[in-house]
């Protein structure tokens, strides 16, 4: 939907990276950060399992919790997140019901399935009146949600970066050619022109 209300009090960051370098960019986030509570949302059981993992040996206290572990070992990540572990890495099945107070920053490192998924999922920041963040890694696989995400940015009057415009405009032209490309075209039609592009974005986001 593009009439989705995201929370104002939330500040809400766009960041335009490469696949190769989300990792990379979230230690940099959450070894500046070591006194915050957040919760970091990945795509994959594996891929949560893979930045909880490097992150413990980073020195960093963090817990997992996705569909593949049991409801005593979800459950028990969900305690020592309350308490005094700092870092939770979950994926949205996981992250359902989650209530836990003073939450800093919700960081996507994979963007969801849909925005309304993004909408919640940063909803589990800046509630009761506090303030709170979000940060969100945007690939280029991501540029379908490109337009709707500019749209909810706007709504909550949160800076558009410049990249993320540049995707979604060109997101805009792509759909016109493809309905107007004829069916003798190749399917990889303006793929090399959108991954030239891509780059781009990145460094000036």
């Amino acid at each position: 939907s593009t009439e989705l209300c995201a929370n104002k009090d939330i500040r809400q960051e766009v960041r335009i990276v490469t696949h190769q370098k989300k990792k990379a960019m979230l230690f940099d986030v959450v070894h500046s950060r070591p006194y915050d509570k957040i919760l970091i949302f990945a795509g994959t059981k594996r891929m949560v399992s893979s930045i909880c993992r490097d992150l413990l040996q980073s020195n960093v206290r963090a817990v997992e919790s996705h569909g593949g572990l049991s409801q005593t070992k979800r459950e028990r990540a969900l305690q020592l997140f309350q308490g005094k572990t700092n870092v939770m890495v979950a994926t949205d099945v996981a992250a359902r019901g989650l209530d836990v107070k003073n939450i800093s920053l919700v960081l996507n490192f994979d963007f969801p399935q849909t925005v309304e998924d993004y909408v919640h999922r940063i909803g589990r920041t800046g509630r009761s009146g506090t303030k709170g963040e979000a940060i969100t890694f945007f690939t280029e696989n991501d540029s379908p949600f490109a337009r709707d995400l500019v749209k909810v940015l706007i709504q909550a009057n949160q800076e558009v970066p410049i990249g993320l415009k540049d995707i979604a405009n060109r997101s805009k032209k792509d759909s016109v050619s493809f309905r107007d490309a004829s069916a003798s075209r190749p399917k990889t039609f303006n793929r090399l022109s959108v991954s030239a592009d891509w780059k781009k974005a990145a460094r000036v986001r």
